[in-house]
């Protein structure tokens, strides 16, 4: 099996190559036009699309800007903390107290 290790790779690499090579020697100015229109429509495509996710992403980062917490990285005064604690009852204690 080892001495047709060299074939195999021969037909499986060497094959597609020379197809390829073939094909490339018949083709006509249309078939390379083609090709040449298909790898340029692409090449814009893609441009497009990456103009479209760029002004997107810009779009997101100026909402996520606009709408942060203008007190993010402020020290608060504890007095200040103070104030915003509520003072929260479970329920039955609301009901007992409703009751009397």
């Amino acid at each position: 099996m080892a001495i047709h290790t060299p074939w195999i790779f021969f037909a499986v690499i060497g094959v597609p190559l020379f197809m390829v090579y073939t094909k490339a020697k018949r083709m006509d100015a249309k078939e390379t036009h083609e090709i040449q229109m298909r790898v340029k429509y692409r090449a814009e495509f893609w441009r497009k699309g990456n103009e479209f996710v760029r002004l997107h992403a810009n779009n997101v980062q100026k909402q996520l800007i606009d709408t942060a917490d203008k007190m993010i990285g402020v020290e608060v005064p504890r007095s200040s903390l103070a104030a915003s604690e509520n003072d929260v009852k479970p329920w039955w204690r609301v009901w007992a107290v409703n009751q009397q």
